[in-house]
């Protein structure tokens, strides 16, 4: 709404904000009732689409929050962080209760991006330290294949499943079969 005649300034509407910080990313969840969004304050960040009121504020990220997706069916969110442990970079994925509350954390060994098949199985991965990707079993963390080299550090699944895009750090973007891991494709410069 407008502001009062005379009025300069609106205080204390904290919604769809991530303070000062500024939004990196955001994501909606697939039934678009929630957006999920990250900022450099190191916060994930969960809201009422509807309302545009704070849900959920999830703490705890050691180091920049740098995108976030929800599963196909809008269960679990991924908040991809550059969390130090070691010599392992980890992301977090958060399982969204769906009558509310705090969602549980399920750390997840990978680097700062990353994306879910279309069935919420299978997560695709950088693997930053080799330059590859891998495919994970979501349930387990297993790693079902590894693929690529110097395949970048942005990845996407097709809708359908049969390929998976990267990209990244390079002026190339490949198609690659999640199946077997052969290049399908290439375009870009050499």
């Amino acid at each position: 709404p407008a502001l009062p005649e005379g009025a300069l300034y609106r205080l204390g509407v904290p919604r769809l904000r991530h303070g000062g910080s500024g939004v990196i990313c955001c994501a909606f969840s697939p039934d678009g009732k929630v957006l999920a969004s990250v900022g450099n304050d190191q916060l994930g960040k969960l809201w009422d689409v509807a309302t545009g009121q704070l849900l959920v504020e999830l703490k705890g990220h050691t180091g920049g929050v740098q995108g976030c997706a929800f599963t196909p069916d809008g269960k679990q969110i991924l908040f991809a962080s550059s969390m130090n442990s070691g010599r392992q970079r980890f992301s977090q994925l958060y399982r969204v209760p769906p009558t509310g509350g705090l969602p549980e954390v399920l750390p997840i060994p990978f680097g700062e991006f990353a994306a879910f098949s279309a069935d919420g199985k299978e997560l695709a991965v950088p693997r930053r330290a080799t330059g590859a990707f891998a495919i994970l079993d979501l349930a387990s963390g297993d790693e079902i294949l590894r693929f690529g080299q110097e395949a970048g550090h942005l990845v996407a699944f097709a809708p359908d499943g049969r390929s998976v895009a990267t990209c990244g750090g390079h002026a190339k973007l490949r198609l690659w079969d999640p199946a077997n891991g052969k290049l399908l494709r290439e375009w870009g410069a050499d």
